[in-house]
């Protein structure tokens, strides 16, 4: 069985679309009920730093992946050489 990478790069941008959107929402509630607040601006900004991070870590972690090349994968309990068109 073989399987694209491409598909692990498709859920990892789904997880960074949710914490984007986590980061807006954090943004909001900073900025309309604690900006004025340096403990919470300062946490704000060590989340941003911190995300920024794991982006761009990522990014050259992933950098050199061939995405089309198919991997192929041996699962113990799934044989696909001995597939049968019924009972014998």
């Amino acid at each position: 069985m073989s399987i694209t990478p491409f598909i692990f790069l498709a859920v990892y941008l789904v997880g960074v679309a949710i914490i984007f959107l986590l980061a807006i929402l954090n943004m909001y509630h900073v900025l309309r009920f604690g900006f004025s607040k340096t403990g919470g601006l300062i946490l704000t900004f060590v989340f941003l730093l911190l995300m920024a991070g794991v982006v761009l870590g990522t990014f050259q972690v992933l950098n050199d992946v061939q995405w089309r090349e198919p991997v192929d994968l041996q699962i113990p309990f799934i044989n696909t050489n001995t597939i049968t068109n019924g009972p014998e």
